[in-house]
């Protein structure tokens, strides 16, 4: 377990901002919160300390678009991409596609899910069926009457 305490900036704790705050952090998820200064001092230099951010639509990042590689190491490039600017999950989304890419965008996210791979939580695919006179941005080959769509559920 690291203890570690932040100064010099704010911290967006459980439903509140707080100064000084001492965190304690296992396995790299935040365990609790506790003031206190018996522990490393981490300096904000004036900044701020917030959760990770949770995309809930994500069609892809660092020069890979999901349609195209709904693979897991797409899903990683995508989720590595995506770190840097503080996300630490998000929702693969596919773009209205043909239904094997949606099969495979599916299957590599339950794959990645699987392995860990950070920040892949779950999948979400969007506009599959239309009508074709709201399709929006599908292609008008895979567009279907919205009557054809039945769920199994």
């Amino acid at each position: 377990m690291s203890h570690f305490v932040f100064r010099g900036g704010r911290v967006l704790a459980d439903q509140c901002v707080q100064d000084n705050c001492a965190i304690h952090v296992e396995d790299g998820v935040i365990a609790d919160f506790h003031g206190g200064n018996e522990a490393e001092i981490v300096d904000l230099d004036g900044g701020w300390l917030v959760p990770g951010f949770v995309d809930t639509q994500v069609n892809g990042g660092g020069g890979v678009l999901f349609n195209d590689q709904p693979t897991v190491a797409g899903i990683a490039a995508i989720g590595a991409a995506h770190a840097k600017y503080g996300t630490t999950a998000f929702l693969p989304t596919l773009i209205s596609d043909r239904l094997d890419v949606v099969a495979a965008g599916l299957d590599a996210v339950d794959a990645a899910i699987g392995r860990g791979c950070p920040a892949s939580s779950a999948s979400m695919s969007r506009d599959r069926f239309s009508t074709p006179r709201a399709r929006g941005s599908m292609m008008p080959a895979i567009s279907a009457r919205s009557t054809t769509a039945r769920s199994s559920c």
